[in-house]
């Protein structure tokens, strides 16, 4: 399956705001992100951000150095009109592929791209990637569906979590701050279990 054409055709076909994954407010990562008193200046890396209001709230919250990476360009085109470039850089990529990726990142946000990758090759390249992107000291908040979580998101196969699993997953370069279960409901009324995690790089 071409996943750009498979991403870009949600994109096209639909209102961001009838989109299974949309929210109005991040309220979950923002909670968690307010907890971690980042400095403005602190790179904040979003993968498969989509075209996330979350963007908007880091930006109103004065975060200036914010990176929105997506395999899909029509969703990054509709957060840059919605934002601009002077505190946001987009990169349309793939993160089991990317070349892309800058150094010294503070946070590595991820709602919803890890529970997509149930390729063990691709799974190596986005441990590999969030290695080499985090900085030590720095933050992973990782959501995914949760064990009891949906099987299939927008027609493609999901791999669900636990809060253990993906600490196996990372492996011991990172140790679990905090995680919880968070129920999502979509624009749609459908409840979706998640499961959201908070890391710090140790080493």
């Amino acid at each position: 399956m071409d996943l750009k054409s498979h991403w870009n055709k949600s994109y096209q076909l639909n209102s961001i705001e009838k989109l299974g994954w949309f929210e109005k407010l991040a309220e979950p990562c923002l909670n968690i992100i307010g907890e971690l008193n980042l400095a403005s200046t602190d790179k904040i890396l979003i993968i498969g951000s989509g075209a996330t209001t979350l963007v908007d709230s880091l930006i109103e919250l004065d975060y200036q150095n914010i990176i929105a990476l997506d395999i899909s360009d029509i969703a990054l085109n509709t957060l840059k009109l919605r934002n601009g470039e002077s505190r946001v850089r987009y990169i349309v990529d793939d993160i089991t592929t990317t070349d892309k990726l800058v150094n010294d990142i503070m946070l590595w946000q991820d709602r919803a791209v890890l529970h997509f990758i149930t390729d063990d090759t691709k799974l190596d390249k986005y441990k590999n990637a969030i290695n080499n992107s985090l900085t030590i000291g720095g933050y992973a908040l990782i959501a995914t569906y949760a064990l009891d979580g949906a099987e299939k998101c927008n027609c493609l196969p999901v791999k669900r979590y636990s809060a253990d699993m993906i600490t196996e997953f990372l492996g011991k370069s990172f140790k679990l701050l905090k995680d919880f279960r968070h129920v999502y409901t979509m624009p749609s009324g459908n409840l979706r279990p998640y499961t959201y995690t908070l890391f710090q790089k140790i080493k």
